[in-house]
């Protein structure tokens, strides 16, 4: 794990991560390298240390306009009752990036919706 933990943290630092507090932990198909003091980062690379994603909590106010409308939408026509739970997340992937809401129901059913920047549901 010595040589595939150098390669993250050599990723990390060419890429501007500044991770203050880093964690890298291994999973049977990817790492995860996370950063529990700076908006709980989290970047995912694969077994070979080529970066996947980068991901982190924002305000629901910082969200874009479209986003939200998109958001309304989807509670609107599919989730009635639900409502957004937790912070959610802005992911930065190589095909694009996107935002991760979180919904929940009344009687605990979660629904995640991956919502891209211009407003359109990531299926």
């Amino acid at each position: 794990m010595k040589n595939i933990t150098s390669t993250i943290l050599l990723s990390l630092s060419i890429t501007g991560g500044v991770f203050t507090s880093c964690d890298i932990d291994r999973f049977p198909n990817n790492y995860m390298a996370t950063d529990q003091v700076a908006d709980n980062q989290e970047v995912l690379f694969d077994n070979s240390g080529n970066w996947l994603s980068s991901s982190w909590e924002i305000s629901l106010d910082t969200l874009p306009e479209v986003v939200k409308t998109a958001i309304r939408q989807e509670i609107n026509d599919k989730y009635v009752g639900y409502e957004t739970d937790d912070e959610p997340e802005l992911v930065e992937t190589p095909d694009g990036n996107y935002y991760r809401i979180e919904l929940e129901a009344e009687d605990d059913r979660e629904v995640i919706l991956k919502i891209r920047e211009d407003g359109s549901l990531l299926q």
